[in-house]
Order: C-alpha cells, then sequence, then structure tokens
C-alpha cells in the first residue's frame, strides 16, 4: 500500500506485487522525475521496513497502464 499511495500520488501507471520470495516487484510509467522520485521512495521503504537492495531497469514505456494497482504476486507476468 505504500507504493500504491505514493505511485498514485504521482499518477504513475503500473502495478506492485509482493512475491513469495519475500521480494517486492514493481512497474511503473510515467514522467522521468516522477519515476526517480518512486525509485527513492522504495529505496527507503515504508516505516519500520528494511530495505537490502533496489535493482532497477528502463525498458521503453508500453502505454499499457491506465492506473497503478496492487497485484497478486502470483500473477501470471508484467
Amino acid at each position: 500500500m505504500y507504493v500504491r499511495r505514493i505511485a498514485r500520488d504521482l499518477e504513475l501507471g503500473g502495478w506492485v506485487a509482493n512475491v513469495p520470495s519475500g521480494r517486492l516487484r514493481c512497474v511503473a510509467e510515467g514522467p522521468h522525475d516522477d519515476l526517480r522520485t518512486l525509485l527513492e521512495a522504495l529505496r527507503r521503504g515504508p516505516p519500520g521496513a528494511h530495505v537490502e537492495r533496489v535493482d532497477e531497469s528502463w525498458p521503453p514505456a508500453t502505454g499499457e497502464f491506465a492506473r497503478f494497482e496492487v497485484r497478486s504476486g502470483w500473477h501470471p507476468g508484467d
């Protein structure tokens, strides 16, 4: 919910999911500066969280995300 709130405040599209390994997966699209803001929030994490590492990649945007949502960690793909 932490990531969803920030992404929606920034009006980004995409999704976030907790996966069975304990990791978090996030796909987001929007203006570059807003994506950087989200990335910094991911590196901080919510209060009480311990973030060990954030891996990032910047593939081309697909434009398929109308809003930002929380997905099940078992969803079939990106």
